[in-house]
């Protein structure tokens, strides 16, 4: 009896602080495009991490547009499996943003100053299959903590992490360099440290771009999970 008591306790404690601080998170399927906002509106003054799938069309992007740059407890934004195609700037300059996952089936390219500018972002989840990041995609994003760097990447372009201050870790699950332009990095923290398969060392080490990264370490798997550890320490 008693710990039921002290288990609806907790449950009506954990319930009454998650309204305090207007944490709300949303997941939706959207099966027409163009109605997105029929099913967010009346939620959006409370969401912190919405979750959206489906297909999108240029209504729903400018929708989503508006809110990440509207809202200030939206936090969180998860388009993995939307089909959809972001345009450049769609996130920049973004004040509350902390973590951004792009959709997975249509990034090869991420469009040039994309999420640039977005002084909360921490965490960018670049998906595989991306094979360019183009000019200042996410410059001036200061708190960023760890970047995942796909193995299809092939080019990264002028300034595309310029100025991203507190860059820890980049992980890069590729044997080969991409090329990278000389002021790609420019600006991170000389203690970033960067991560490559083991047997790659001496390659990055020589490869142009890739010269701002004094240390470099090797380790025998690279995953996508390698470059989450300080996303989860913190979240």
């Amino acid at each position: 009896m008693w710990c039921k008591v002290s288990l609806l306790f907790f449950l009506v404690a954990f319930l009454s602080l998650a309204a305090c601080s207007g944490y709300r998170y949303l997941s939706i399927d959207i099966s027409e495009p163009g109605t997105l906002g029929e099913h967010i509106d009346s939620k959006i003054s409370s969401l912190s991490h919405i979750n959206i799938s489906g297909k999108l069309n240029e209504k729903d992007l400018s929708y989503i547009e508006n809110i990440v740059n509207t809202s200030d407890v939206l936090s969180i934004i998860n388009l993995e499996h939307c089909n959809v195609t972001l345009p450049h700037h769609f996130f920049a300059g973004c004040k509350y943003l902390k973590k951004i996952t792009l959709p997975h089936n249509a990034a090869i390219s991420i469009p040039h100053h994309l999420a640039s500018g977005c002084p909360l972002l921490q965490h960018i989840d670049i998906p595989d299959g991306c094979e360019q990041i183009e000019e200042e995609a996410f410059s001036y994003c200061t708190a960023l903590s760890e970047i995942y760097l796909p193995e299809s990447l092939q080019n990264i372009r002028s300034k595309a992490f310029y100025h991203s201050g507190t860059l820890g870790k980049v992980v890069c699950a590729s044997q080969y360099p991409p090329a990278c332009s000389a002021d790609a990095f420019q600006g991170i923290s000389p203690q970033c440290v960067l991560i490559v398969p083991k047997g790659a060392k001496s390659r990055y080490r020589n490869a142009p771009g890739w010269e701002i990264f004094s240390t470099i370490e090797e380790i025998k798997k690279i995953d996508r999970e390698t470059g989450k550890t300080q996303w989860r320490k913190n979240f």
